[in-house]
């Protein structure tokens, strides 16, 4: 059995390690509840790399070596396939880039160059806050994104402006996340992916600019296909991916 799991995980102790996002999430043991009940070898991966395996096993990753999957939801993270294997770290730390602090948007100032954490300023949770300044949402609330998507879809300027905006904080994380790993692609996935090229092409031209006056091949910038049950693909994908028959 493979289970995706959002934030860091201990892959060896078989716990969520923490996910701010859901309350009193800390140290979840998984894998020895799962493993008990059902009576099978159970696996445990932060859900940026179960989606990366999934677009390796079943997605826009089956022809592609190395590639990114960035997951877009509540937080943002990077799944990373290096030579079809899925590049882990150490301590399983590696794809974390919702910390990272980049250029954002004040929207106080216009386009100023404030500085904030990725996940701050390109994650659904974001988008939903920039789009309602004044609504507090609870760390455990789960993101409502469809009222987003059909604003969209109507061509509402307002959010319009609000995906073009973390678009461009994206582009900045996909084109440095270029520069340093040299991959084919970088595809993102989650629930804003259904936007298509709303939000795959603002970040594409992003990503063209930071590579201006380097002779380096450019990364594709793809959205998933994967629809609504990626989350389950990418836990399947996991657990063909780490299971071995007894000899």
């Amino acid at each position: 059995m493979g289970v995706g799991c959002p934030g860091p995980v201990d892959v060896e102790q078989g716990t969520a390690v923490e996910y701010p996002y859901i309350r009193d999430f800390h140290d979840v043991a998984l894998v020895e509840p799962l493993a008990a009940r059902f009576g099978i070898p159970v696996y445990i991966e932060n859900t940026s790399n179960t989606m990366a395996l999934a677009e390796l096993w079943f997605g826009a990753g089956r022809e592609l070596h190395n590639f990114v999957c960035i997951w877009i939801r509540s937080g943002v993270g990077a799944g990373l396939i290096v030579d079809r294997n899925l590049y882990r770290g150490v301590a399983d730390g590696a794809g974390e880039i919702g910390h990272w602090r980049c250029p954002a948007r004040d929207r106080n100032k216009g386009n100023g160059d404030a500085w904030r954490e990725l996940q701050d300023t390109a994650s659904v949770r974001a988008i939903l806050r920039a789009l309602h300044p004044d609504t507090e949402t609870a760390p455990a609330a789960e993101p409502q994104v469809s009222d987003v998507l059909e604003a969209c879809r109507r061509g509402d300027a307002q959010a319009l402006d609000s995906i073009r905006a973390a678009a461009e904080s994206l582009g900045w994380a996909v084109g440095h996340l270029g520069l340093v790993l040299a991959p084919e692609a970088v595809i993102l996935a989650g629930p804003l992916t259904e936007l298509g090229p709303v939000l795959s092409e603002p970040v594409g031209r992003i990503v063209q600019d930071l590579y201006a006056g380097w002779d380096l091949p450019i990364p594709k910038v793809l959205c998933s296909d994967l629809g609504p049950f990626s989350g389950a693909l990418g836990a399947a994908a996991l657990a063909v991916d780490r299971w071995k028959p007894a000899r």
